[in-house]
């Protein structure tokens, strides 16, 4: 980056925090005249247009303008600059502070250093009469530039640490719109298995069941079952390890009820440069899902059950029957096999159906055509 985008970065920068309502930022160039005994003084940011006045004594800002004159030749030098407006300085002879009622015969300027190391202001001094600065003002003007330029990144970090204040906490919202209305236990834990933070579910879960208030740096393992332990372990270094790992234990807490179900899910919880710092715990109540799948596994070994006993019990003697009506073919003087064969029909089409209930019941659908 050059210096004149390094001056059009900062001077938005500092532009942006609003320097002329600032009474100190006047007081530091009011102090600048004073020094050096100088009825006028200003201070001015330049960026990628026109160079802005910010304040100034002795004179009305608009009088000042056009500044880029003064302003020539000084980009990145951090030295003092002097004028006299002289036949020697052509480019000041047609400028409204030496033409006008004004009458400056003489400046004093100096840039001001940001915290970037970019000149993006500028100060000066001005009177009435042909001069020079003592050392002694000159010394004193440094200082007020270093002043200001302290003034001005306090000012634009303060309001970096607003603008950064109310990202987080436009972020904090959304995140305990998440946290606070989903039905889970959110627990931060740290290294040492101890409670950093959790969700206010969690909170009342504990002040319910273990009659206790949860505190930041509870060791969160004097509310696990015992059985459950070595689960925890193993869920908890599997995350610190950098890895997520989800469990379906039964009960967990020690004051969890006989039925209840839980899916739990560790993740490892990273910092901005991506070393694990702790565990995110989190569970949430499965015991309806539980429920409806031992009642779907209920529903399917009875119909199994309805399968093996249409199968056993109801084809049995259908298949007999359609053997005995085989014998009566065979046999001489029968009944009327014309009728014998209506029979055969009727009973075939009942076995088909009834194996089309047996497959459909097993799974494997029906086999034959109705």
């Amino acid at each position: 980056m050059n210096i004149r985008e390094a001056r059009a970065r900062n001077a938005k920068r500092y532009a942006e925090v609003q320097l002329t309502s600032d009474g100190h930022l006047q007081d530091l160039v009011e102090l600048a005249a004073t020094a050096c005994q100088a009825p006028i003084a200003w201070f001015c940011l330049a960026g990628e247009g026109n160079p802005q006045v910010v304040c100034s004594t002795g004179i009305s800002q608009d009088q000042i303008v056009p500044v880029d004159s003064f302003l020539h030749g000084m980009e990145g030098d951090s030295r003092l600059t002097f004028a006299n407006f002289t036949a020697r300085n052509p480019q000041f002879k047609d400028h409204r502070l030496v033409c006008g009622p004004a009458a400056v015969r003489f400046f004093a300027g100096i840039p001001v250093r940001f915290a970037t190391a970019a000149y993006s202001g500028y100060l000066f001094v001005m009177d009435t009469r042909s001069r020079s600065l003592t050392s002694r003002e000159e010394r004193a003007l440094f200082a007020v530039s270093e002043q200001i330029s302290r003034l001005l990144d306090l000012h634009a970090d303060v309001k970096t640490l607003r603008d950064d204040n109310d990202a987080i906490s436009h972020a904090r919202m959304a995140l305990y719109a998440i946290y606070e209305t989903d039905r889970r236990f959110h627990v931060l834990l740290d290294h040492d298995q101890r409670i950093l933070d959790h969700n206010v579910l969690f909170e009342d879960f504990v002040s319910n069941r273990y009659g206790q208030k949860l505190r930041r740096g509870h060791l969160f393992t004097q509310l696990i079952d015992s059985d459950c332990l070595p689960e925890f372990i193993e869920g908890f270094i599997g995350a610190i390890n950098g890895a997520l790992v989800q469990q379906h234990p039964g009960t967990f807490f020690k004051a969890d009820k006989p039925d209840t179900w839980r899916e739990i899910t560790y993740a490892p919880v990273k910092n901005y440069k991506g070393r694990v710092v702790g565990v995110s715990y989190t569970a949430i109540d499965i015991r309806e899902r539980v429920k409806r799948d031992e009642q779907l596994s209920v529903q399917k070994q009875l119909l199994h059950t309805i399968a093996e006993m249409q199968s056993h019990q109801i084809r049995k003697p259908v298949a007999s029957i359609i053997g005995l009506l085989e014998l009566m073919k065979m046999e001489e003087g029968s009944a009327n096999k014309e009728y014998l064969e209506l029979m055969s029909r009727s009973i075939n089409e009942l076995d088909r159906k009834i194996r089309d209930i047996v497959d459909h019941s097993s799974g494997k659908g029906p086999t034959s055509e109705t």
